[in-house]
């Protein structure tokens, strides 16, 4: 009995059906060599369902930069403007950004206003509070003068 309630419990704490869509869509469609952004909860379900590196997850602890990473990637998900989200993508070499519902819920969002509103990020994927944003690589940060 113990064996079943432990194993019914891990099925319950199992990425859902949506989560696993999203997972599909970045394994099947994203570079093999794209580097995504998630929350530092989801970066492990990001390298072991779609074969991507991921910018932080939660071992990144044992990275030198792990308060940089983890302030850069909490601005991503919660800076307004997107010539900062661009400028830290770039930074990381990541072109693909997961929005999870628990990652909408943990800093109060809705979505990316500005992935929403530019030409520089497509959505392509959204189901069930999932949404995946690919960065055209034309959109870059130029530093002009």
């Amino acid at each position: 009995i113990p064996a079943l309630a432990e194993a019914n419990a891990m099925q319950r704490g199992g990425p859902s059906p949506e989560a696993l869509r999203a997972f599909s869509w970045i394994r099947e469609h994203a570079r093999s060599d794209a580097v995504v952004i998630a929350w530092v909860d989801e970066g492990h379900r990001v390298a072991a369902l779609t074969g991507r590196k991921n910018v932080i997850d939660s071992h990144f602890l044992l990275e030198r930069d792990a308060k940089h990473r983890l302030h850069d990637v909490t601005r991503i998900f919660t800076t307004r403007f997107r010539v900062e989200a661009v400028r830290l993508l770039d930074l990381y070499g990541a072109g693909v950004i997961l929005l999870t519902p628990e990652t909408k819920a943990r800093f109060r969002i809705d979505t990316l206003d500005y992935a929403e509103s530019s030409a520089c990020f497509a959505k392509t994927f959204s189901e069930g509070g999932y949404e995946v944003f690919v960065k055209h690589p034309y959109c870059e940060i130029e530093v002009v003068g």
